[in-house]
């Protein structure tokens, strides 16, 4: 049965643990309340509704656009002014806007990664290591399909990331 958006208030505190005193259903539920975690309308507890955040402005979308098209060699945060032909302190605002908005993973401080590049990589990584187990420096440099400019900077976000554990020059699912 798929989760209902709505929920009767003691229905909910029902399917808690029986250990769990009312008092303290309520508390968690206040403090949910004050976070914007939860919406109460009398005896109904819902997820709050969701207000879409703000619009890209032009240039954050070109920038994003240029990312996904860069994939896994884009050029250094400081090339890419000289790149798209702006200036580099609103580049550098747009940029830090796009990783607030995960719209952009910075990989390392000079090295930022369009953020469906980096999950489709997360995704062929993690299949390639169910298959094989581990992965070497090659048999990664063949996957990312990138020089090792770019492969050892993913080959390491991917380990500060747990995904992958080195062990030696090999990787391991983590």
């Amino acid at each position: 049965e798929p989760p209902r958006a709505e929920l009767p208030r003691e229905e909910l505190r029902q399917r808690l643990p029986a250990a769990l005193p009312a008092r303290a259903f309520d508390a968690v539920l206040d403090g949910l309340r004050a976070r914007g975690l939860v919406a109460i309308a009398g005896e109904a507890v819902r997820r709050p509704a969701t207000t879409p955040g703000p619009a890209m402005t032009p240039l954050e979308a070109e920038l994003a656009s240029r990312f996904a098209s860069w994939a896994l060699e884009p050029p250094r945060p400081k090339e890419v002014p000289a790149a798209v032909g702006k200036p580099e302190p609103a580049v550098r605002t747009a940029l830090d806007k796009l990783v607030a908005a995960r719209r952009l993973v910075k990989v390392k401080p000079d090295l930022y990664v369009d953020a469906d590049t980096i999950a489709a990589l997360k995704a062929k990584l993690l299949a390639y290591l169910d298959a094989h187990r581990e992965i070497t420096p090659q048999a990664w440099k063949d996957l990312t399909g990138t020089s090792r400019k770019f492969s050892i900077p993913l080959a390491e976000y991917f380990d500060a990331e747990k995904v992958t554990l080195r062990v030696g020059e090999i990787r391991r699912r983590r």
